[in-house]
């Protein structure tokens, strides 16, 4: 269970994560051959509203890139709106409530995205990014808490309860706790014990 977690994990795209990176610029192309591609089937079957479809390349965009390459990208989704409604007469009134709820929809997830980001950033200059880095989480250990597991594991690494307490902003009476009850849980009396678990 836990292998799936991780293997599934490396799918998992953190809001704006790959701002800055060296896939960002093609990540953005490939939506923009997408918006052209859906564009240029809906101009060629104007009975069908193909367009709903375009919707699924600028959500991506908003999630994954930082505000500029977002924003060009939404700039070629606005565009080739606009050349649809202009095309497509029939279905002109369907193609705007479309449109409208697509725009919604995407500027929701680029606020979402946004916050989103400036929270894990806050939490990561709070916890020291190295001390909690993921742990590889063998069988026995699944029956711990998220932050039994989280303290054992720095415990692992040779903190004390004090230095775990002051990075957690926790009482190192409660780290303690939470390690005495990893013990248990884990029939375990010792530090070295845990650490061949976790490590």
């Amino acid at each position: 269970m836990a292998k799936a977690r991780t293997r599934h994990a490396a799918w998992l795209i953190r809001p704006l994560g790959l701002a800055g990176s060296q896939r960002e610029l093609g990540v953005a192309a490939t939506c923009c051959l997408i918006l052209g591609g859906v564009l240029v089937i809906e101009i060629l079957t104007p009975n069908d509203v193909v367009g709903s479809v375009a919707v699924l390349p600028v959500i991506a965009a908003m999630w994954m890139l930082s505000p500029r390459v977002a924003g060009a990208v939404g700039l070629v989704a606005a565009t080739a709106f606009w050349l649809v409604v202009a095309f497509e007469e029939k279905n002109r009134t369907t193609i705007l409530l479309l449109g409208g709820v697509s725009f919604v929809i995407a500027l929701m997830v680029r606020v979402y995205a946004t916050r989103l980001n400036a929270i894990l950033a806050s939490a990561g200059r709070r916890v020291a990014a190295p001390m909690l880095a993921a742990l590889p989480v063998p069988l026995p250990v699944e029956s711990l808490t998220r932050r039994e597991l989280e303290i054992a594991g720095l415990a692992s690494r040779g903190f004390t309860a004090a230095e775990i307490g002051g990075q957690l902003h926790i009482s190192e009476r409660t780290v303690e706790s939470h390690l005495g009850n990893a013990y248990a849980k884990l029939a375990i009396h010792s530090r070295s014990a845990l650490r061949q678990l976790i490590d």
